[in-house]
């Protein structure tokens, strides 16, 4: 299981200081071409108001865009990895890419016991006669937040929270030879899947949400109408 621990805890830290200013948007994509190679691009963007915030209360928040705390330092079989840390208009953006042989984020999933909750933004296991199946796991329940947080985190407050997320999401698109089924939206032409989960909604129900697709990687074979 691939599982981002850094980040998710930031985003712990965001839900803690939301009452605030609404303070991060996530998008992540997977790329899977009909070579069996694969692209994960995770972008983590955090607004200035947080940025500012999180200097003021000593909280070195640009930790969480440490992609060698996250996945192993030596990545399995050809895997590569790209991070970019940067500031553009007063944001902060995480961005990283792991890329390689499909079967080595298979490998990737196997080596990675570490965990953080059940917020697991992406886990790859392959199947027989070319599939594979995706998870990605965002749990917003009391529970996943720290200790220190929990009693203050309920009832009005937490609704009060949620109101500062309006217009935030977690996007999340997988692109595929052949996606064979998904609780997600697929494209008219079956090779993408996309959610949106707006974090008003996920931190107002204290909601549990799984994106799930099962995959088919082999050579695409197009569509006649």
């Amino acid at each position: 299981m691939i599982v981002i621990r850094k980040v998710a805890r930031a985003a712990c830290v965001g839900i803690c200081f939301s009452a605030l200013v609404a303070c991060f948007d996530i998008e992540q994509t997977l790329v899977i071409h009909d070579d069996q190679s694969a692209a994960f691009n995770f972008v983590f963007t955090v607004d200035s108001a947080l940025l500012e915030l999180g200097e003021g209360a000593d909280i070195d928040l640009e930790s969480a865009c440490d992609s060698e705390d996250t996945f192993p330092e030596e990545l399995p079989g050809a895997l590569t990895r790209e991070a970019d840390v940067r500031i553009e208009e007063a944001q902060l953006i995480c961005e990283y890419t792991i890329s390689g042989p499909l079967a080595d984020f298979d490998a990737l999933s196997a080596d990675v016991q570490r965990d953080m909750g059940d917020m697991d933004l992406i886990s790859l296991e392959i199947l027989d006669r070319n599939r594979a199946r995706i998870v990605s796991v965002y749990d917003f329940s009391d529970d996943d937040i720290e200790d220190s947080a929990k009693s203050s985190v309920s009832g009005s407050l937490r609704r009060m929270i949620a109101s500062n997320f309006e217009g935030r999401a977690i996007r999340w698109t997988i692109k595929a030879p052949t996606i064979l089924e998904s609780n997600g939206e697929i494209s008219p032409d079956g090779r993408s899947v996309h959610w949106v989960l707006p974090l008003e909604q996920a931190i107002g129900e204290s909601g549990r949400y799984a994106f799930e697709a099962i995959i088919d990687y082999s050579a695409h074979q197009p569509r006649f109408f």
